[in-house]
């Protein structure tokens, strides 16, 4: 009866279909399954840059809808294009994949297969290693086993062990698909992976001793919870997304967590520490506009005590007229960073009429004053702050679509680059009003290309390959000098890279770039005339 038992156990699949649908696309992948309770999947990153984009989209796993996950933080597989998903149901179809406790080599012409699901269960796909690869950019493992679009993220196993991720393939096309490229699995990988499972068990053991000795418990509790403070730990919404909960992190104690109900839904939250560095104390939250009520940025603390809020004040945008006015924002993005270098964090927040045009991005200290204003006539879409070159100088960097840089329905995407210590004015072209120019230090437009060059296949690309946006910017040393830079992904697969000053010192096209337009160049960006005053 065990060995039964434990077969069936053995057949159900430890990898899922993942799909992305949204209007007028569908983006594939494949999860290996971390753990069942709650369900944690480790899946390629393109699947999340399009949940996070502005496209209003779904996800699915092995063809039931699920409420979107949630990111958790994983700095060694994000590097690699990999990322954890963990959800909020359970799928009791799928079983745990088995990790090996270190790294396993492989070599070339060994045995290998890959695990592929399909129509709920796994498909095993048998072939050899053609060789190991390893360059500066690092170690890819060839394979002859063939794999198509939608079927990265499935398992590589050599002698029933895991030893990589197929990230794509090579040769072939996106109808027949090609050779299996993987990236192999390395102590980094493995020891974010056994965390997060020693994590769950560790949760699941708490639990079971509170239940085992609740009366005991109860009376020591009674005790620590006077002296217990509140410790931030998992944050969730209501299903209208109205009430926010915060977990209290802290085991030993009597209030075991706090809920908060506002007017309007809550879009966008982020918990962060008053000092960087310090222990969470505070959740900011951004609302939609709802039923007349403006969108605002809300500062909690932490047993949940509204400080402060701000939203943007009718009237006040650059850019209505007395034919058309602009009131009524709700809050799309919340970036948390010390952006002045006084150990102390900021808030930008990003407010978007109409969840369209014209965006106003506000920054506020931790008591709710306005530290600097920026307008834009579009989507602000991505914001990122980091230190780039020799001074190490924080810098923030964006990407937005610019209406009024348009000469056709299809708006330009723009990358921009301000000095965090000097955010102000107003994006290209200017109004002419009284509001001056911005103060970016560079600013692009990312290239689309020509609709009358595609071909037949092109034409019927998705729409993020089409007309892309940089959906990612990252701040990471690309060129070996010690020095951080800038590095833009769009969702087409091109990479740009540039310093401080907008130089461009590289531009990249990644598989999926290529899978779609083969040799035909990266578009280089195109700089916009500022006003530099």
């Amino acid at each position: 009866m065990f060995d039964t038992a434990k077969s069936r156990r053995r057949q159900r699949a430890t990898v899922a279909e993942i799909q992305v649908v949204g209007d007028g696309f569908v983006d594939c992948g494949v999860g290996i399954v971390i753990t069942r309770r709650p369900l944690t999947l480790l899946a390629p990153t393109h699947v999340v840059a399009l949940l996070e984009s502005d496209v209003p989209a779904e996800i699915r796993i092995n063809g039931t809808p699920l409420n979107l996950p949630e990111v958790l933080p994983a700095a060694g597989l994000n590097t690699d294009h990999l990322v954890l998903l963990r959800f909020a149901a359970r799928k009791p179809s799928l079983c745990p994949i088995d990790l090996p406790r270190c790294p396993r080599a492989v070599s070339d012409g060994s045995s290998a297969w890959a695990s592929i699901p399909k129509e709920g269960r796994q498909q095993r796909r048998d072939g050899r290693i053609v060789r190991v690869e390893r360059n500066e950019d690092g170690t890819s493992i060839l394979t002859d086993i063939r794999i198509k679009q939608g079927e990265s993220g499935s398992p590589l196993f050599v002698n029933e062990m895991l030893v990589g991720i197929v990230q794509g393939y090579r040769g072939g096309s996106n109808v027949d698909g090609g050779e299996a490229v993987a990236l192999p699995l390395t102590s980094r990988h493995l020891g974010e992976l056994m965390h997060e499972r020693r994590a769950l068990r560790v949760r699941r053991l708490l639990k079971m001793a509170v239940v085992a000795s609740a009366c005991a418990a109860m009376l020591v509790f009674a005790v620590l919870g006077l002296l217990s403070r509140f410790s931030f730990g998992a944050v969730s919404l209501s299903k209208d997304a109205k009430s926010i909960t915060v977990k209290n992190a802290s085991s030993l104690s009597l209030r075991g967590s706090w809920s908060r109900t506002l007017d309007n839904s809550v879009r966008r939250y982020a918990t962060l520490p008053s000092s960087v560095g310090g222990a969470v104390d505070r959740v900011v939250l951004g609302t939609l506009y709802e039923d007349v009520r403006d969108g605002r940025v809300v500062m909690l603390d932490r047993l949940g005590r509204e400080l402060w809020e701000y939203s943007v004040p009718d009237g006040e945008c650059i850019y209505a007229s007395p034919e058309e006015s602009y009131d009524g924002y709700l809050v799309d993005l919340l970036h948390i960073a010390d952006l002045d270098g006084d150990g102390r964090n900021e808030v930008v927040a990003v407010f978007v009429h109409n969840h369209y045009s014209p965006c106003k991005l506000v920054i506020l200290d931790l008591e709710g004053t306005v530290i600097a204003e920026y307008w834009h006539p579009g989507y602000i879409r991505t914001v990122a702050s980091g230190k780039l070159g020799p001074a190490q100088e924080t810098y923030l960097v964006l990407s937005a679509s610019n209406n009024r840089l348009s000469e056709t329905s299809d708006h330009p995407q723009t990358l921009f680059c301000f000095s965090a210590a000097d955010v102000s004015g107003q994006a290209p072209p200017y109004t002419g009003g009284d509001y001056p120019a911005g103060s970016e230090l560079w600013y692009y437009v990312i290239p689309w290309f020509s609709p009358d060059t595609f071909s037949t296949e092109q034409a019927n690309l998705e729409t993020s390959m089409r007309r892309p946006k940089c959906y990612e910017i990252d701040f990471t040393d690309v060129d070996g000098d010690g020095n951080q830079e800038v590095q833009a992904a769009t969702t087409d697969g091109r990479f740009y890279e540039l310093d401080e000053f907008g130089q461009i010192l590289g531009i990249d096209a990644a598989d999926r770039y290529v899978q779609a337009f083969g040799e035909r160049p990266v578009p280089e960006l195109v700089p916009v005339q500022l006003d530099l005053h």
